[in-house]
């Protein structure tokens, strides 16, 4: 019950194949030129010498790494929350990086103030609501953080970056694979502070019978509104096109429009039975248009840059 209600908490304890778990770290520097995602986790499959442990990583040059480590490597506490891949750690507090690559030289210490968690309760345990207690979902999906504010610096291939006054944002997956078709998009860089919209629309296997499953939020003024499959939110338009992906989504009476403008995106790994043998194109620099309404009348109307985006068989699956 913990580890449902608390999906920062590491759940595959117990797993001895075919899972993944990893977690996800996005930075943007106060100035909006430096853009990285840190992705900590841990892969499980049937052959041994295949399960590892990992770092990878995304900047918003489209520039990938994956850094692979021993799966000895990777460990975790429960209480504080914390998560460790060699010499790298990453909590809902701060992360403290240290990895080396052929390819890649990364170090420093970033810490996170003032996050606006995902509301999590016993009858509505975080991002996925009362989905979160079906026992046989492919993938699971956490929201640990929709905004917060950052301080420290990273040295990236020997320069230093300092984050201090950007804005953060977090959150995790975790079960045997990716579903077939998804769009995902994240941003908290509007014109107006403390906004943040996240969302993830994606093809879910269920008894025979996938449906489409939506998990949306949008957060505003201090309020977290739900756009999600559990709260009846539905979506009214969707098109994907080759440059632009528009989005109509419903509940009651209010009224959430989206339209991404795509980028070309880098490079990632992603899971497929647990081993990390998938690729998918993430981009850190789309651009989102919001505008969020209540009836008839405008609440919110603005564009969130330094936004990540994929799109991964949406023509063929959403």
């Amino acid at each position: 019950m913990r580890r449902i209600v608390r999906s920062e908490l590491f759940h595959g304890g117990r797993k001895k194949k075919d899972f993944f778990e990893g977690w996800y770290f996005k930075l943007v520097s106060a100035d909006k030129t430096n853009s990285i995602a840190l992705i900590p986790g841990i892969s499980k499959v049937g052959d041994v010498e295949d399960s590892h442990s990992f770092v990878q990583v995304l900047r918003e040059t489209d520039e990938t790494h994956y850094i692979r480590f021993e799966t000895a490597d990777f460990s975790w506490s429960d209480n504080p929350f914390n998560v460790r891949v060699a010499n790298s750690s990453f909590d809902i507090g701060k992360i403290s990086v240290d990895v080396h690559s052929e390819k890649l030289d990364l170090s420093g210490e970033i810490h996170f103030s003032c996050l606006h968690r995902w509301p999590s309760t016993i009858f509505s345990p975080g991002a996925m609501g009362w989905f979160s207690y079906v026992p046989f979902m492919q993938c699971y999906h956490g929201i640990l953080s929709m905004d917060h504010e950052l301080s420290g610096s990273l040295c990236i291939q020997g320069k230093v970056i300092d984050f201090t006054g950007g804005r953060g944002y977090i959150e995790k997956d975790w079960g045997r694979s990716f579903p077939s078709a998804w769009i995902w998009m994240q941003t908290n860089h509007f014109s107006v502070p403390g906004t943040s919209l996240t969302l993830s629309i994606a093809t879910v296997p269920w008894l025979g019978r996938p449906f489409t499953g939506m998990i949306g939020g949008f957060l505003h003024d201090g309020v977290l509104e739900r756009f999600t499959t559990y709260t009846g939110a539905k979506i009214d338009e969707l098109e994907a096109m080759d440059d632009t992906v528009r989005i109509r989504l419903k509940k009651k009476d209010l009224t959430l429009l989206i339209e991404a403008q795509r980028r070309d995106g880098g490079i990632l790994k992603s899971p497929l039975m647990g081993s990390m043998s998938g690729r998918i194109k993430e981009s850190l620099s789309a651009e989102i248009k919001v505008q969020f309404m209540h009836e008839d009348r405008v609440v919110f109307d603005g564009v969130g840059t330094n936004a990540g985006l994929e799109v991964v068989s949406a023509a063929n699956g959403l």
